[in-house]
């Protein structure tokens, strides 16, 4: 299992990414601080190009779970996610991001 501890202060923001590798079978992210303002990981919709001439388009193209302290969100490797920049919060982030491998 590979794991990452994220601080997120102020300004700062998790770029596009996947986690998608040969035997990892899934990822996670635990949200160990999260301070007034700060946003969860934003998940994007795999199929979001086919949802381009839906009327229904945004709201279909990505994903931002309500999380709090604690709490711990697995998905699929392959799943684009990221972090939006902190605006205005009041202290540090901190997530433990992971990920479950079979080999």
């Amino acid at each position: 299992m590979l794991k990452t501890v994220l601080k997120h202060y102020q300004g700062f923001h998790q770029e596009q990414h996947n986690h998608n590798s040969v035997g990892t079978l899934a990822s996670g992210i635990v949200y160990i601080q999260m301070p007034k303002g700060a946003t969860a990981t934003t998940f994007i919709n795999p199929m979001k190009t086919m949802y381009n001439s839906c009327e229904y388009k945004q709201e279909m193209t990505m994903y931002t779970p309500t999380v709090q302290e604690g709490d711990c969100v697995i998905f699929p490797p392959w799943l684009e996610h990221r972090v939006d920049k902190q605006y205005d919060i009041a202290g540090t982030r901190i997530t433990v991001a992971f990920n479950i491998s079979n080999n």
